[in-house]
């Protein structure tokens, strides 16, 4: 499974492509060939690229489901519905960062009930309300209408996104439970640390927002995998680079520690969130390295096809959009790690 991915080399020959027609060029002597195939012979569009990115990771989806029985395949089910659940906090992140359809477009991947089509309808149309009621859950409709009036106060998506993660993460923990026992120890560390990363992300967002300690707490998911002393410790910091400085000093020192001096030299938490994506891209790696087979391996595989077919999706959009190599290359999560 693992050696299905894109090589390092490979994403630097689709960073340096001289157009989105050259970087289909160069898919097509990967794995993703019958996607360049579909989409070299037609005039380029997005639409027509979303399509077919949606339809190559559902192949993929279709293909994993077919190893997994059971509580196995019930949780992967549950797993697939995340996707899903991201695609909606990128849609609701972009209306509060103001950033326009074409922009925002890079960033949103579309996917399930959210397919291209609606994920451009929503941009264009900008109602966080409609948004809202695309929701099929209506347990999580209800929180999230609850959570309208605290966002707007706030001018902020972070009420929202919080209300998502934690429907989210409660469901994926009730179907990791129910897993038997050689699944649930690596599903559980996959899911735990998915967990503490969330949180270090939404704590150094609402310092930088200059939240209190109380709220701050609420926007936080009351489950802690590897976060410690440390992070209790972060939330008494005044502003979020004396975060960052305390939450290094733990358990996820590595990437941390990498991007401090860089929030510091820009005076910007963007690299965090891509940072902790990378980290998390890289425990999920490690899951190959095990044995014996188990549910926890189809989970990795799919999180690291979800984010190969974004940076896909940045790359060709990027290069329809004229972006420089190195802007599109600071938009990647995989880049570097095969």
């Amino acid at each position: 499974m693992k050696a299905s991915l894109l090589k390092t080399t490979e994403y630097e020959a689709l960073i340096k492509a001289i157009s989105e027609q050259d970087a289909l060029r160069i898919l097509s002597g990967t794995t993703y060939a019958p996607l360049s195939s579909s989409l070299s012979t037609k005039e380029f569009d997005i639409l027509t690229l979303e399509r077919a990115l949606l339809e190559s990771y559902y192949a993929v989806y279709e293909r994993v489901m077919s190893f997994a029985a059971g509580a196995a395949k019930a949780f992967l089910q549950k797993a697939y519905q995340r996707y899903e659940f991201a695609c909606l906090k990128s849609i609701i992140r972009a209306f509060y960062a103001d950033v326009p359809r074409e922009e925002a477009m890079i960033y949103v991947t579309p996917i399930g009930s959210f397919d291209v089509e609606v994920c451009a309808d929503l941009l264009r149309k900008r109602e966080l309300r409609e948004v809202i009621e695309k929701i099929r859950e209506t347990k999580l409709k209800a929180k999230l209408l609850e959570s309208m009036e605290k966002s707007i106060r706030l001018h902020s998506s972070l009420p929202l996104e919080y209300e998502i993660d934690k429907y989210c993460f409660a469901i994926l923990r009730r179907f990791a439970n129910q897993l038997k026992d050689w699944d649930k120890q690596p599903v559980k560390r996959i899911l735990g640390m998915e967990i503490d990363l969330t949180n270090i992300n939404n704590l150094i967002r609402t310092k930088s927002m200059g939240l209190d300690i109380l709220t701050t707490k609420s926007f936080l998911i009351p489950i802690r995998y590897r976060l410690g002393f440390e992070f209790e410790s972060s939330l008494n910091m005044l502003t979020a680079l004396d975060a960052l400085r305390t939450l290094a000093t733990g358990y996820y020192s590595n990437p941390l520690l990498d991007i401090i001096s860089t929030c510091e030299r820009e005076e910007t938490i963007l690299p965090v969130e891509l940072a902790l994506k990378r980290h998390y891209i890289k425990e999920n790696l490690k899951v190959f390295g095990g044995y014996p087979f188990h549910v926890g391996t189809l989970f990795a595989y799919l999180n690291l096809k979800y984010y190969e077919v974004g940076d896909i999706r940045a790359v060709i959009i990027g290069k329809f959009n004229r972006l420089p190599p190195e802007k599109i290359k600071d938009l990647l999560i995989l880049y570097g790690f095969s």
